[in-house]
């Protein structure tokens, strides 16, 4: 599950306020943090009360028919 979500403080570097991010999960408090949806390429851990949950998304696998 990816989540997506806008960063609500600026007392973060390199994180920017207002700025949406892809949020990966790190315990019950935590996320990994990145602007893209990979969670190897994070930023760092954050706490979970710096962002505001925009959208939850689920991968899904699609079947392609030769």
């Amino acid at each position: 599950m990816t989540l997506k979500g806008i960063c609500l403080t600026n007392e973060f570097t390199p994180l920017e306020k207002g700025v949406e991010y892809f949020l990966f999960p790190l315990g019950s408090a935590h996320y990994y943090v990145s602007k893209f949806d990979s969670p190897g390429s994070h930023y760092g851990a954050f706490e979970a009360r710096h962002f505001l949950i925009k959208q939850k998304e689920q991968h899904q696998e699609q079947l392609t028919l030769f």
